[in-house]
């Protein structure tokens, strides 16, 4: 059984040395949405969607998610940002190595998060922001208009306001009674529940954004809870409760499905679902994401184990050969005929 185990890690250590050697190399491309083209809604009809954040390290939940809200006929989701841990390539190509963006069943739209913004030495990075641009958008869709916005550094790019406000003015004009869905990272001040992160002045801006266009909803993440709140007129939901570390034992992972009707609020349901073991969520982490981080680090101790190996197994190797070498001159005066 020794044996086998032995020979199981020498195995294990090859393929692993293997692995940091090839590395991780070449283009990727990470953009906005992923996945196919959205349902053509029903007309007059309510239409699904759902809404996710706050993934982390933990990525096959936003896979996970995606399934069981195209099983309940959401026609695309949101996911609230922060859905990798740093802003770096290996944290991308490894987030699309585990969404698999072709067999996606419903479209996937990422807004980007204060995670998306952070280096693995805890500086500031844009590596998101080099292959998405601008790191905002709006769309329409059944009647409704979606602006996905960027406060990821607790603040709005000075353009992206102004052109979010131009935008809704161009909806409004011809559709006056069409909700807008606002989605961004941080959430604004709320009553009982301050934000430490979104600037006060940002805040404000959104509020009288919101106000002016009678905004129907504000969907935000970051804070790893879930919160329902009035900001004026303007339901503001918030849902970090993806895959990172949830500040409320009550709380469960889930996504939020949002039923949207002509004419009429839109309904908010939360739903739970089968969140991915966080320890086998961490060893894929560590195997795939910080083995390749460190490579040269990782390939300088594997190279050190896969050598003690060597030695410590030619060394047995030596000493049962001297054994075996031993036993062979005992046994070999028993068996010299007699004079």
């Amino acid at each position: 059984m020794q044996k086998k185990l032995r020979f199981i890690g020498f195995i294990a250590l090859i393929c692993f040395g293997v692995h940091l050697a090839i590395g991780s190399h070449g283009e990727f491309k990470l953009s906005p949405v992923f996945g196919p083209g959205a349902k053509p809604p029903d007309a007059d009809r309510p239409f699904k969607f759902a809404v996710l954040g706050d993934t982390h390290a933990y990525r096959g939940n936003l896979k996970n998610a995606v399934r069981l809200a195209a099983q309940r006929d959401c026609r695309f989701l949101i996911q609230l940002g922060d859905f990798v841990d740093y802003d770096d390539t290996i944290e991308y190509r490894d987030f699309l190595r585990q969404l698999n963006p072709v067999s996606l069943p419903i479209p996937v739209h990422l807004t980007r998060g204060n995670h998306e913004t952070m280096a693995p030495d805890g500086g500031f990075s844009d590596i998101f922001a080099q292959h998405v641009v601008p790191t905002y958008r709006t769309f329409e869709y059944g009647d409704s208009l979606f602006c996905i916005l960027d406060n990821s550094d607790g603040q709005f790019a000075p353009p992206q306001l102004r052109e979010c406000d131009q935008r809704i003015e161009t909806f409004r004009a011809s559709n006056p009674s069409g909700p807008v869905f606002l989605f961004m990272h941080m959430p604004p001040d709320l009553p009982g529940l301050e934000s430490h992160d979104m600037l006060d002045t940002e805040s404000m801006r959104l509020r009288l954004i919101a106000r002016k266009h009678h905004v129907s909803m504000i969907f935000a993440g970051h804070v790893h809870d879930h919160h329902d709140a009035m900001l004026d007129d303007t339901r503001v939901v918030i849902s970090g409760c993806g895959g990172g570390s949830l500040r409320a034992p009550s709380t469960s992972t889930h996504y939020l499905e949002v039923t949207v009707r002509p004419h009429d609020a839109a309904d908010v349901e939360v739903v739970p679902f089968d969140a991915e073991s966080r320890v086998w969520a961490a060893l894929r982490y560590g195997f795939n994401v910080q083995a390749m981080r460190y490579q040269w680090r990782c390939l300088g101790v594997t190279m050190l184990l896969l050598t003690i190996s060597i030695l410590r197994w030619r060394r047995r190797a030596d000493r049962n050969h001297v054994r075996a070498d031993a036993a062979d001159e005992k046994v070999a005066p028993d068996c010299e005929p007699a004079d």
